[in-house]
């Protein structure tokens, strides 16, 4: 691989705030969108909407001595829930022990370890991280992104490699065995094998709404989603098309889970489903969420869909257990209505937390952050964490897990109970059998069929009761709430909360919270073990009369994050950028030597700015600080991940020339090779040249020696030099005869001001004109050998570089001696830049832009070897000879006319002159134009320039002029008049 040769490859910098405040380097900025937990190394990874990947690591290990009571202590596998339910139906005792263990308290599982500090880092992606995987049994984490790369990162060896590239945003992956899954918005789905680094297969849809919003994989099996609002199923052996598909979301799916025997997806149409993957039948439709579901999390030791967390976009972090639940030997087919619908009103879903409560965050102006969605979720072995953007840069939380074992036992029972109270064929026994149940359905209307539905989805009396159900189901003589008949909200003392939601949705009344229990045994209105005390109901309660409220007030644990930047805009004087971040901050960034600035903080405008909205004020700022300079754009700067990308082409980067006495005003730390006996206020350097140069100190003296070792080794034999004249052909080919080019007379000319690099170089191209291959001179120089071999030979340096388009072409006129890399290439600066500036080498696509090479400043010299292979051949043409190929830019046309108040007769002999200058030409300049044009008695005194009514100051120059303050297209009028 040889250093890129295309237009379409670019050279990038990155600056962010980080260089004033290197505390906030270890944080994510904007938002996490993944997080993954290595239970086995107990390190905390998290991807983030910046790039990056954290590994954060447990400080404190916590010794907590929990008043677990003996269901508390209860972890229970799925077959051991149902095995108790089914022992225990009419066991008093034990049901008068699991109601008072509910009524003490709901209790948590004790985190282990806390204070969780960042040790490691690496800038994975120069743009969103959107999913992320751990290798199990490695050092080795993957991550996709919406710069559309695979990538990997060893965090032992702290190397990052490119697996390999999307066409468009990759959104999510998932690693099985020894290959990474990858899908994205091009509609594909990439299989990656891992010790080789490439691809090992792939899938790509032709329909328009098949892109890739989530997948997972298990075995030989692939699933995935996306705004099709189909599932589809693949066997990574033949990923020819979908094995399967699973329709019944309404919306895009946005999650999924994948196991032995099910899927678990979770969609924006609020809906989670779980789906039978032997008959492609929902098992269960749970309606727990209001809002779209983002994420989903099972933990890996589970088989199945025992226990699971979910997320979704008002931030509301939830818990469903349903092991009391017929999952692995559902049968659809052989279902009857009554066990049907009891297995589907077994379960409990808890609100663990939600993330937009806790810290009582107000509205932001900048509503794009105002409603904190669950980005991500993941579970140690004590807690469950998740992630988000929100406004108040707490975008990583630890929360306790609630102990749901006993609510479920309970359920169980009470469901169990009043499933056998229905049983009119059978009232002396509790326990039923299938057959007798299918009994009870069919005895009753379908208006009946609505008490069933109650009795086993509810655990009150009901109003028009068939036969008696509820009440407390041992003797206890639980109290009962008192609630007025009518059900209306208005006639209710007062609501009540729960941290339950039905599975049909909306809030659950079967367990609701008891703020004013006492305790018998330790006579305490709250308990001192940080239990939640909870009531059982046995009737009705009015809609709207318990609302739900998150278990978690707080959490264990909060890893904050920092302000990104989200806007920016450069200003006129092309050395300057603005920047605005998404807490309102706003700074000024030097895009030559990569320092910040200012800082500036709305408050330090007073009131005025809080009336409006961001975007405004940032134009207000742009405003204040904006300079009348008129300057050509020589770089791009974009805001990506939270920072300033600074972005220079082929095409542009060297199109912008400052003055050398603007230049020393504001720069200090610079090495400057050029004459002493120069004038600051005529000698131009070139912008996007020395950022280039100062970028890059040390490689060009590299990338000179490894020229010289290998040419060094070149075969000097015949076939080498026929090898060198073939490759010679191609520049041989687009030169024509040289003519002269004639030009207007310009000011240039006439006041003989210092030309740059650039003006050198156009005097050049207008010599030469521009080359076209000439098919009739490649002809001939295809017949005739010797003669093609004396063209190649009297080609100059003029000829070669702008027409070179390969490596290998570059490397053989070196030698030959036709190319010989310049020592000091030209008088451009170089300058001092922070060592913490990321340098990229990127390949622009039709629909993205792949990063093929980065590296901070400060370990650049280490990847000289990387950098040589993809530096793009433009920029190094610059670096070992000093050419870039420059636009030509139309001059400015002017016109030079006396003031009225000058005398007619005292200017004898000078005629208002049609000029045409540079662009970049000082006012100054022009003034001496003019001085020299006057008749000799009036050239001692001083002239000034006017335009509009204006006057002009010396320094400004003709192309501030013409858009500054002319501002049309006829041309323009200068005004001189003599200083009093």
């Amino acid at each position: 691989m040889h250093p890129l040769k295309d237009s379409k490859y670019s050279i990038s910098y990155i600056l962010d705030t980080t260089v004033i405040d290197s505390d906030t380097s270890t944080t994510h900025s904007l938002g996490v969108n993944s997080l993954q937990y290595d239970v086995d190394r107990e390190i905390l990874f998290s991807g983030g909407r910046d790039g990056m990947i954290l590994m954060h690591f447990p400080t404190e290990e916590l010794k907590l001595d929990p008043d677990y009571d003996d269901f508390d202590q209860l972890n229970l596998t799925a077959p051991e829930v149902k095995s108790f339910i089914k022992n225990n139906l009419t066991n008093e005792p034990v049901i008068m022990s699991l109601e008072e263990s509910i009524r003490r308290g709901m209790d948590h599982i004790r985190p282990q370890k806390s204070c969780y500090k960042m040790k490691k880092s690496a800038q994975m992606h120069l743009d969103w991280i959107t999913d992320m995987c751990v290798l199990p049994q490695t050092s080795l984490v993957a991550s996709c992104s919406h710069d559309s790369a695979v990538r990997l990162w060893n965090y032992e060896t702290n190397v990052i490699s490119t697996v390999g590239f999307h066409n468009d945003y990759v959104k999510t992956m998932d690693f099985n065995k020894k290959e990474l899954v990858s899908g994205g918005l091009d509609r594909s789905i990439r299989l990656w094998d891992i010790a080789k680094q490439e691809e090992s297969a792939f899938f790509t849809s032709t329909e328009e709404n098949r892109s890739v919003y989530a997948l997972a994989c298990h075995g030989n099996m692939i699933v995935s989603g996306g705004p099709s609002q189909t599932i589809y199923l693949f066997d990574k052996r033949t990923m020819i098309k979908p094995v399967r598909s699973f329709i019944g979301h309404t919306d895009a799916v946005r999650s999924l889970c994948l196991k032995d025997r099910g899927i678990l997806s979770g969609s924006s149409d609020a809906t989670i489903k779980l789906w039978d993957l032997r008959t492609n039948r929902i098992m269960r439709n749970l309606d727990i969420h209001e809002s779209s579901v983002w994420s989903l999390y099972v933990p890996k030791e589970q088989s199945d869909f025992d226990i699971f967390y979910s997320g979704d976009k008002n931030g509301l972090l939830m818990k469903t257990d349903l092991r009391s639940s017929n999952l692995s030997d559902f049968d659809i087919f052989n279902e009857n209505y009554l066990n049907s619908r009891m297995n589907q009103s077994l379960g409990i879903a808890t609100t663990v937390a939600d993330l937009n409560s806790y810290s009582g965050m107000s509205s932001n102006r900048n509503e794009q952050f105002d409603k904190a969605g669950v980005l991500s979720i993941t579970g140690s072995s004590n807690s469950i964490w998740a992630s988000s953007a929100t406004s108040d840069l707490g975008f990583i939380t630890d929360w306790t897990i609630p102990k749901t074992d006993k609510l479920l036992l309970y359920q169980g029972i009470k469901l169990n109970r009043n499933l056998s109270m229905l049983n009119m064929t059978n009232r002396n026994s509790i326990e039923t059998t299938r057959a007798e149940n299918l009994d009870i359905a069919s005895q009753f209307s379908s208006e009946s069929l609505d008490y069933i539905d109650d009795a086993l989805k509810s655990q009150m009396k009901l109003h028009r009761p068939t036969f008696e159900v509820g009440g407390s189901l041992s003797a206890s003589g639980l109290r009962n709430l008192t609630v007025n008949d009518s059900e209306t909200e208005s006639e209710v003392d007062d609501g009540r909360e729960s941290y339950f939601v039905n599975l049909n949705g909306g809030p659950s009344f079967e367990f609701i919270t008891n703020d004013d229990y006492e305790d018998p045994i330790h006579n305490t209105i709250r308990n001192n073990f940080e239990k939640k005390p909870l009531d059982i109901v046995f009737q009705r309660l009015p809609d709207g009369y318990v609302s739900v409220v998150p278990y978690n007030s707080r959490p264990i644990e909060v890893l904050r994050g920092k302000h990104g930047i989200i806007k920016c805009r450069m200003l006129n004087n092309r050395r300057h950028v603005a920047a605005l971040d998404d807490g309102g901050k706003m700074y000024i960034f030097d895009v030559i030597d990569c320092s910040l600035k200012k800082e500036i903080h709305l408050s330090d405008h007073g009131n005025k700015s809080t009336e409006m909205d961001i975007d405004t004020q940032f134009d207000h700022f742009i405003q204040n600080i904006q300079t009348m300079e008129s300057l050509p754009m020589w770089c791009s700067a974009h805001a990506k991940a939270g920072k300033l990308v600074i972005t220079m082409e082929e095409s542009d980067f060297a199109s912008c020339d400052i003055y050398l006495d603007e230049f020393e005003t504001e720069y200090r730390n610079f090495r400057f090779d050029y004459d002493e006996n120069s004038d600051p206020e005529s000698t131009k350097l070139n912008v996007g040249k020395l950022v280039l140069k100062s970028l890059f100190l040390g490689f060009a003296d590299y990338e000179k020696e490894s020229l010289k070792t290998r040419n060094a080794n070149l075969s000097c034999n015949q076939s080498g030099i026929r090898r060198t004249s073939t490759a010679s052909s191609n520049v041989l080919s687009k030169v024509i005869n040289k003519e002269n080019l004639v030009s207007l007379a310009s000011v240039n000319d006439s006041i003989g001001e210092k030309s740059s690099d650039n003006d050198k170089e156009k005097a050049k191209r207008k010599f030469f004109g521009k080359y076209k291959a000439a098919s009739s001179s490649t002809a001939s120089a295809s017949n005739n050998e010797e003669s093609s071999a004396e063209q190649m030979k009297n080609l100059t340096e003029a000829d070669i570089l702008p027409n070179l388009n390969s490596y290998s072409e570059l490397q053989n006129y070196i030698a030959t001696g036709q190319l010989k890399p310049k020592i000091v290439i030209d008088h451009n600066p170089e300058v001092s830049q922070s060592n913490d500036v990321l340098i990229v080498i990127s390949e622009k696509g039709m629909t993205e832009t792949k990063a093929l090479f980065s590296s901070r400043k400060s370990e650049i010299e280490s990847c000289y070897p990387i950098l040589e292979k993809v530096m793009p051949l433009w920029a190094l043409k610059y670096l070992l000879f000093g050419y870039a190929a420059v636009k030509d830019t139309p001059k400015i046309v002017f016109l030079i006319v006396p003031h009225p108040s000058i005398n007619a007769e005292s200017l004898e002999g000078f005629d208002s002159h049609r000029l045409n200058a540079y662009q970049q030409l000082r006012i100054a300049r022009v003034c001496e134009f003019v001085r020299e044009k006057l008749p000799e008695s009036l050239q001692e005194k001083r002239i000034q320039l006017w335009c509009k009514g204006q006057k002009l100051d010396p320094r400004m120059t003709l192309l501030t002029v013409k858009t500054r303050i002319w501002r049309t297209s006829a041309d323009t009028e200068l005004v001189f008049s003599f200083e009093d």
